[in-house]
């Protein structure tokens, strides 16, 4: 999985403007190198001043990206500039963002609605092609900023809208150094079947030994679902977080039979997750912490095709 980065058009950038402005300063014969001949004149620095213009188009731009996007902050004595993202609403289509693809991503079709949204004129929309998934897909953001949401708690926020799905909602994913993440899937909250365009939101600390963020879309099973506004802020320590106990955490597969062997999590009788290699011990513990934890669901389980 890669990270959208444009690093090496803004590294040519500058050097074209660096070689520009020396064509430039050379060509009005401001300066003279030894044993380095640049014909002075008009023609010389007409061309030097092309290079800067068109190499300031184009870091300009990123630049201001930059200050937006919380990359630069003028007087770092400040409280850290909260980050914008990019793109927020799709009206830049795909810009900044990852619309997944690969081998086992096949069973999905995503991409940008002109013709839906919340605000503006687009939305991202990841639909199921298939009558069973084979697995679940997203849709990422990757935020390199972390370095200023380090001891802070982060809201990230967005309007989705649904038909007919089987699990929608967004994530975020907040990585540390050792290896560890602290991680929200909105598992214990997901969105089923029709709604309209509603708000929904994660609230994750970002600890001083964190090395990245990343959200975005996330999409299980059939139906389909739109995507649009997502927000990023820093919020007061008094917000409760909302991340998943990754101890406790079970992997979900919408191709599981009642049949199949290992441990299976079912949800008001519907199938949430499925462990084919926990033991019997750990499935009773993990059984015992979600039905604690969902109070207000009919929290059951089978392993190896029996009830527990």
């Amino acid at each position: 999985m890669s990270i959208p980065s444009e690093p090496s058009l803004a590294w040519i950038s500058t050097i074209i403007f660096l070689l520009g402005l020396f064509l430039f300063i050379s060509g009005l014969n401001i300066i003279k190198i030894e044993r380095l001949y640049v014909n002075h004149g008009f023609k010389t620095w007409f061309i030097g001043l092309l290079l800067i213009i068109a190499s300031a188009l184009i870091l300009i731009p990123k630049i201001k990206n930059y200050y937006a996007s919380g990359f630069i902050n003028k007087d770092k004595n400040l409280i850290p500039k909260i980050p914008n993202i990019l793109n927020s609403g799709f009206e830049r289509n795909k810009k900044y963002w990852i619309f997944e693809k690969h081998l086992e991503d096949k069973d999905y079709k995503k991409g940008i609605d002109s013709s839906v949204s919340h605000t503006g004129k687009n939305s991202a929309y990841i639909e199921a092609v298939v009558d069973k998934p084979n697995r679940s897909t997203t849709i990422l953001r990757f935020h390199p900023n972390v370095e200023r949401l380090r001891e802070n708690r982060i809201k990230i926020t967005s309007f989705i809208k649904t038909k007919n799905v089987e699990e929608a909602g967004i994530w975020a994913r907040v990585d540390l150094d050792n290896g560890g993440h602290i991680l929200d899937n909105m598992m214990d909250r997901a969105i089923y079947g029709t709604n309209k365009w509603k708000q929904y939101s994660i609230v994750l600390d970002v600890p001083k030994n964190s090395t990245s963020v990343v959200f975005g879309a996330i999409f299980n099973g059939k139906g389909k679902a739109w995507y649009d506004d997502f927000k990023f802020e820093i919020v007061d320590k008094s917000i409760s977080t909302t991340e998943v106990d990754t101890k406790n955490y079970i992997r979900k597969d919408m191709q599981v039979k009642h049949s199949d062997k290992g441990y299976i999590l079912y949800f008001d009788g519907k199938i949430v997750g499925h462990e084919p290699s926990w033991t019997l011990q750990k499935a009773t513990e993990n059984l015992q912490w979600n039905k604690n934890k969902y109070k207000t669901k009919n929290v059951s389980g089978q392993y190896n095709g029996q009830p527990m």
